[in-house]
Order: C-alpha cells, then sequence, then structure tokens
C-alpha cells in the first residue's frame, strides 16, 4: 500500500496511517468479491468445457476432473489480477494522498516561514498575569469640578469611549476565530489541524491567546458600555440642571431693565457652603431663586403635600418620596440673612434695615405637571415676573446694591462636585488588547495567506 515518506513530517504520518487503514480495509473487503468472482469464473470454465467435451478418457467424472485441473490456471490469473487491480487502486490513492500531504505541509512550512517570528509574542508573554487576572469590574477615578465645567468633561469622556471602542474590522482576534472556521467547515479538519501543529512546534501561535483576546475584548466592550452609561445619566442630571438654569437666566435677562441676578452665588456661611441657584434684586424685593428642572420629559408629576412633603407620582400609582427643597431653600436664606447683617456693620458700620428674602422654587420645564397644596411657592419660568411684581417691599436702589454688594465682595468659586473617570482603566485596558490585537492581525494575515495558497493550490 506503500510507505511513510521521510520528507513528510512526523504530524502528517498519522494521517497516512489510516489512509493505509482504510486501503488495506477496501482490499480485504474487495478481495472477497474478486474471490467469489473467480470461482463463478472457475466453475462457467469447467462447465463450458466439459459440455463441449465429445472425447472422454475414462467415466464422464473422470473427464470432468481432468478438466477442472486444466481450467485452475484461469482461476489463479483472475485472482491475481483482480488483487493487482485493486494494489494499483490503492497504491495510487496513498500516492495520491502522499502528494497532497507534501503540498499542504509545503505551503504551511513556506507561510510560517513569511509571518514568523510575531514580534508580539513576548509582549504578550510579558503581560500575561495581566490578560489572565482581567478584573471584574472598572474601579472609576472621582475627579472634582463644577457643575458647568461637568457637562463639558462628561461630553467629551463619551467621545472619548466612542473613539476606544473596537470596530468589527479592528477586532482582529475575532476574525481570526471566524477564518478558523471556515477553515475547518471548508477544508479538511485534518489539513488545519496539522497546520496548527507546525504552529505550535515552531512557537509561533497559542491559541489560547486568540481565545483569550476574544474574552478580553468582550470585557472591554462590557467597561466601555459600564462607563458609557454611568457618563450619561450623570450627563442627563447635570445638563437638565444646567439647562433649567439657563432658561430661568434666559428669562431674568428679559426683566434687566427692572432687575438684576446673580447666578450660582455661593458663600462661606459658619463653615457652611450655602448655595443659591439665581438671586433677583428688585425694588419689589429680594428673591433667592432654587431651580428645579424635575421631570423635563414628563414621566411623572410632582405633588407638594400639605405638610410640605415633596412626591414623584407615576402613571402606574407608584408614590416616591423626595428631598424637601424648600426645607433646604429656607436654611439657606436664613444663614444668608445673618451673614449679610453682620457684614453689613462691618462695611457701614450701622444696623442694617429690615429686608425681607423671598424663597422660590422655580421649576424649569413645562411638561411635568404640579399639584401644590402646600403655601410653599412653587412656579415655572413664564410665572416668574408675575410673581415678583406681587410683593410691594420698596426697596431702594441703595439697600439693593449694598446688598449685592455685600454678596460679591464674598462669592467663592462654584462648589466642586465629584464626578466619575473611568478613562484610566479603560485606556490601559485598551492598551493591553491593542498588544492582543497586533497578534491577532498578524495571526489573521497568516491564516489568510494560508487559505489563499490552498485554495490556489485545489483549482
Amino acid at each position: 500500500m506503500g510507505m511513510h515518506d521521510e520528507t513528510v513530517g512526523e504530524h502528517y504520518k498519522t494521517h497516512l496511517e489510516q489512509v493505509k487503514w482504510n486501503n488495506q480495509y477496501f482490499f480485504g473487503k474487495s478481495m472477497v468479491k474478486v474471490l467469489i468472482a473467480a470461482v463463478v469464473i472457475y466453475i462457467f470454465r469447467v462447465i463450458q468445457k466439459g459440455s463441449n467435451s465429445y472425447v472422454y478418457e475414462g467415466t464422464a467424472v473422470q473427464e470432468m476432473g481432468r478438466i477442472a485441473i486444466r481450467t485452475l490456471p484461469t482461476f489463479f490469473i483472475v485472482l491475481l489480477l483482480g488483487a493487482g487491480v485493486l494494489w494499483y487502486i490503492g497504491k495510487r490513492k496513498y500516492d495520491a494522498e502522499l502528494v497532497k500531504v507534501r503540498q499542504v505541509d509545503y505551503i504551511a512550512g513556506q507561510v510560517i516561514k513569511k509571518h514568523a517570528p510575531f514580534p508580539t509574542v513576548e509582549k504578550i508573554k510579558t503581560n500575561m498575569e495581566f490578560i489572565d487576572t482581567a478584573p471584574e469590574h472598572l474601579e472609576p477615578e472621582k475627579v472634582k469640578m463644577a457643575n458647568d465645567q461637568q457637562e463639558i468633561f462628561l461630553s467629551e469622556k463619551i467621545k472619548h469611549l466612542e473613539d476606544l471602542r473596537l470596530t468589527e474590522e479592528e477586532a482582529a482576534v475575532s476574525q481570526v476565530e471566524r477564518i478558523h472556521f471556515s477553515l475547518l467547515s471548508e477544508y479538511q479538519p485534518y489539513v488545519l489541524e496539522q497546520f496548527n501543529k507546525q504552529l505550535y512546534q515552531k512557537n509561533v501561535n497559542d491559541i489560547d491567546w486568540i481565545y483569550k483576546g476574544i474574552n478580553l475584548v468582550q470585557r472591554f466592550e462590557e467597561y466601555v458600555q459600564e462607563a458609557h452609561e454611568s457618563y450619561s445619566k450623570e450627563l442627563g442630571i447635570i445638563a437638565s440642571g444646567n439647562r433649567g438654569e439657563e432658561r430661568v437666566e434666559n428669562e431674568l435677562d428679559l426683566m434687566k431693565s427692572y432687575c438684576t441676578y446673580l447666578s450660582n452665588v455661593r458663600l462661606e456661611v459658619e463653615g457652611n457652603s450655602v448655595e443659591t441657584d439665581s438671586i433677583v434684586f428688585s425694588p419689589n424685593g429680594i428673591f433667592f431663586l432654587e431651580v428645579k428642572n424635575f421631570a423635563e420629559k414628563g414621566n411623572y408629576s410632582l405633588k407638594i403635600a400639605k405638610d410640605g412633603q415633596w412626591q414623584q407620582i407615576y402613571q402606574n400609582g407608584t408614590i416616591i418620596p423626595m428631598k424637601d427643597v424648600q426645607a433646604q431653600n429656607n436654611r439657606h436664606i436664613f444663614l444668608k440673612d445673618r451673614f449679610i447683617r453682620e457684614q453689613w456693620e462691618k462695611l457701614y458700620g450701622e444696623a442694617p434695615p429690615s429686608i425681607h428674602y423671598h424663597s422660590v422654587i422655580v421649576i424649569a420645564n413645562d411638561h411635568v405637571m404640579i399639584n401644590n397644596e402646600s403655601d410653599v411657592p412653587v412656579i415655572r419660568i413664564s410665572q416668574l415676573y408675575h410673581h415678583i411684581m406681587k410683593f410691594q417691599d420698596s426697596l431702594s436702589q441703595d439697600v439693593l446694591d449694598r446688598v449685592k454688594n455685600i454678596i460679591l465682595s464674598n462669592q467663592l468659586p462654584p462648589k466642586e462636585y465629584a464626578v466619575h473617570d473611568y478613562s484610566k482603566g479603560i485606556e490601559e485596558y485598551r492598551a493591553k488588547i491593542n498588544i492582543l490585537e497586533e497578534h491577532g492581525q498578524a495571526m489573521w494575515q497568516l491564516y489568510y495567506d494560508y487559505l489563499g495558497e490552498v485554495q490556489g493550490h485545489r483549482k
């Protein structure tokens, strides 16, 4: 059936042994059929010669025996011819497979010689600890900044995340996996198997790197999605508040011939940071505005109960208590009133006049429905002018200027709040993936060339 060729790698000999065994099985099974055919032909020839014989030397039985002996060479000739044909068919099959294996071996060797060694192998080995022990969750850093800066910061972070995402074309390890399985489905599995064995022998390919890379890419995409959701949630809250305050300022700008205002006022009073969204200075009174942009999308309604409790009311009947906005605003007014009195005496050397500061909660959108059962002033932006005009405090311009001067001279920069920043962890992760991606790109090109060579050979 053929002998092993020493020019064929050891890893191919198992396959050739299988081909040889298949040929032996085919030979044995077919020889039974040849034997039966030889016997049938032999019997047919004996009967044919016996029926044509007219001269008997002895009895008819004796004559048939002599004919049977003389016909035996025909039997052996048929048997040997059949065996020879089967041997030839088997040898042709084995030789054809041997030629194919040599060619596949040569193709794989040339492709590996062209690409190996991969420059990323040492990088991967250096980073295997990270690759094997990737954290389940990323811990973000906390960065402090003012609200107006947060909106810009979060918007830039979301854009940065999009830039870090792996596109389908970049995900080389996934492409390698797809090519890996396309080879398995389109070509004989042993060809790819032996090709991989050659790669292992040359210390070029560790298929575990490919699958670890795929897992890392999946984990990375989860981290990016987690960070994106966190950024988007924070940005939604911050941007909604900023939009509300901007709308209020636009409304106050329309009233600038009648009143002035300060926005984002922060003072340090008795060790407390006291903030007010806007302070309006008008002859009718001084108003401390707390701007809220609740339910900008109208997904729930507001209820302020008689006892001052704030509630979110959803369409399905769910009621969620809210933080008491008025209580916090009142407290800030008390602290600011005390602070202004103290500063007035220091600056002007006299007792301050009696000034009533009005607390106003402004809802900065027209979508949320408001059910206010309390006496707390909760108004929409469009009601600002009407609400201010209801009061008649009759404050002189001098008083308004002095109060405004006290606030301006003591005003602090906006308070900074913590915002999550996932950049460091995700960028570090992407850097590690980039190493595997380089390896994946090289593997992809190697498989691609191998695929092209095999396809070209089969044509």
